[in-house]
C-alpha cells in the first residue's frame, strides 16, 4: 500500500543545514538585538507567530501525490504552474487533505480568498510579465501585490499588521540588517515590530501606515493586471473626508499611534491595498537594499516569503490573519540533487 504524503514523518530535510555558514548563529545572539533595543523596535509585546510550515519540508512525487495546499510537502517543482515560482494559501486559511484546487498565480489572476476575518481577491504581478507592461511602464517596481475585497467584521486599525514572519530559525541576517538598514526602516515605519529571535522571526508595521496604495469604495474594484489603484480614503471619514490627503499624508498620520486609534476596517466597504516593492525581485528570490544583492533562500531556510495581513491581539472565531500566502523558489527546492521523496517506492 502507498503511504500517504500527508502521514509521512520527515526522513530528510528538503534544506541541508551544511550548505548554509553557521546556521545556528541566529540574530538574537548578536549585536543587532541590542541596535533594534536602542531604537525602540524591540519595546511592544511580543507576537505569537503560529508554526505555519514545517521544519522539514518534503518535495513529494508523483503527481498524484503532490498538494499544493499542504503545509508540510511541495510538489516536485516541474508540477508549479508558476515555475520556477509558487504562490499558494498558507496553513492558516485552513487546510482539506482532499483539496485540488489549483494553487495562486503570478500570472496576475484574480484568486479567490476567504478567511475568518476577510473575503476578497488577490492579484500578484512581475516586472516582467508583458501583460502588466502598462501598469510597471516608466516606474522602478519590481513587484505588486494587490488585495481587494470586504471584512467580515470590524478591525481596528492600530490592530491590523502586515510584513514578514518565520516561525522557525532562519540564517542570521546581520549583512542585510545593518545598523544604517534598521534606522531606514525605523524612519520608513516607527511603528514597526521586530523581533529578532532563537526559533521565531518577524517584522510587523501597521497595514495602514505600510501599504502604499489604498482605495476604499463602496462597491467592488476591478483588478486586472494594468490596474493602477488610486489613492482614495475619503470614506475613512475625519481627516481623509475632503480627499485631499495623498499616501505619503496618510502614512504620515498613520505612523502615530493616537490616530491608529481612531479609525476601523468596516465591513459593508470595499477596501484594496496595492503592495508594490521595489525591493524584493521575486523571479529571482533576491533582496536588492542599500545597494546590495542578497540572495533570500540561503538565509530563509526553507520557508517562504510571505504575504500576510495579520490582528495582533487574536479574539473570537479565527486566528486572527485576513490572509497568509506563501511565495515559494524553484531555487529553495534542492530537488535536483535528488532530496525527493516518492512514496510509492514504500509499497
Amino acid at each position: 500500500m502507498s503511504a500517504s504524503p500527508f502521514s509521512l514523518k520527515a526522513e530528510r530535510s528538503l534544506f541541508r543545514e551544511d550548505e548554509f555558514e553557521d546556521v545556528n548563529a541566529l540574530p538574537g545572539e548578536d549585536e543587532l538585538s541590542h541596535l533594534a533595543s536602542d531604537l525602540d523596535i524591540t519595546t511592544y509585546p511580543s507576537v505569537r507567530i503560529p508554526r505555519t510550515t514545517d521544519e522539514q519540508v518534503l518535495i513529494v512525487k508523483p503527481k498524484e501525490y503532490a498538494h499544493f495546499h499542504c503545509p508540510l510537502t511541495l510538489p516536485l517543482p516541474s508540477l508549479w504552474p508558476d515555475r520556477p515560482l509558487l504562490l499558494r494559501a498558507a496553513r492558516t486559511h485552513g487546510f482539506d487533505a482532499q483539496d485540488t484546487r489549483a494553487p495562486a498565480s503570478f500570472d496576475a489572476v484574480p484568486y479567490p480568498f476567504e478567511t475568518s476575518l476577510f473575503k476578497g481577491h488577490l492579484l500578484v504581478r512581475l516586472h516582467n510579465n508583458p501583460k502588466c507592461s502598462a501598469y510597471f511602464k516608466g516606474k522602478a517596481r519590481l513587484s505588486s501585490v494587490v488585495v481587494s475585497g470586504q471584512f467580515k467584521q470590524p478591525v481596528p486599525f492600530a490592530d491590523l499588521v502586515t510584513g514578514q514572519e518565520f516561525c522557525h530559525a532562519i540564517k542570521n541576517p546581520g549583512a542585510i540588517l545593518s545598523a544604517a538598514a534598521l534606522k531606514l526602516f525605523k524612519l520608513l515605519a516607527p511603528l514597526l515590530r521586530v523581533k529578532l529571535g532563537k526559533r521565531e522571526t518577524y517584522f510587523l508595521s501597521p497595514l495602514a501606515q505600510t501599504v502604499q496604495a489604498m482605495h476604499v469604495s463602496e462597491n467592488p474594484f476591478s483588478l486586472s493586471p494594468d490596474c493602477q489603484v488610486p489613492e482614495d480614503t475619503r470614506l475613512l471619514g475625519g481627516d481623509f473626508a475632503s480627499g485631499n490627503l495623498d499616501f505619503a499624508a496618510r502614512k504620515k498620520l498613520f505612523s502615530k499611534s493616537s490616530t491608529l486609534e481612531k479609525f476601523t476596517y468596516l465591513p459593508g466597504l470595499h477596501y484594496t491595498f496595492d503592495f508594490y516593492n521595489d525591493k524584493i525581485d521575486i523571479n529571482n528570490f533576491e533582496l536588492r537594499i542599500l545597494g546590495k544583492t542578497f540572495d533570500l533562500a540561503s538565509y530563509l531556510l526553507g520557508q517562504p516569503v510571505r504575504v500576510l495581513a495579520r490582528t495582533l491581539s487574536p479574539g473570537g472565531e479565527g486566528d486572527g490573519y485576513a490572509w497568509n500566502f506563501e511565495m515559494w523558489h524553484e531555487k529553495q527546492t534542492l530537488a535536483a540533487a535528488g532530496h525527493v521523496r516518492d512514496p510509492a517506492a514504500s509499497d
